[in-house]
């Protein structure tokens, strides 16, 4: 596992659950992150710090879409078609299975 992947990891492994894209306000105000916005806010957090990320994290959870998403992905330099596999793939599960399918996804990359 690559450190991009540790980090996106550890950071999803910290919230209760996974949501749909883009994510949402977890019952404590905390926010909780979708699959895609985790992965680019572990990429702020490695080129400018986790205050970035932490605020990336506050304003993304209140978006009515994961293009916000993609947008930050792009001019941030991180791999648009990644970004949006992650979204998709995200989506893609019920959120009881959400939050383990995308861990296990994680686990297993390079």
């Amino acid at each position: 596992m690559n450190h991009l992947s540790r980090l996106t990891a550890s950071r999803l492994e910290k919230q209760a659950s996974v949501p749909l894209s883009p994510g949402r306000l977890g019952e404590d105000g905390q926010p909780l992150l979708c699959f895609g916005a985790a992965l680019v806010a572990s990429h702020l957090e490695l080129l400018q710090g986790g205050e970035a990320a932490k605020n990336f994290a506050n304003f993304i959870v209140r978006q009515a879409s994961s293009e916000a998403i993609v947008e930050k992905a792009r001019t941030t330099g991180f791999p648009i078609a990644s970004c949006q596999r992650a979204i998709a793939y995200n989506d893609s599960y019920f959120d009881a299975d959400r939050k383990a399918a995308v861990l296990d996804h994680l686990s297993r990359s390079s």
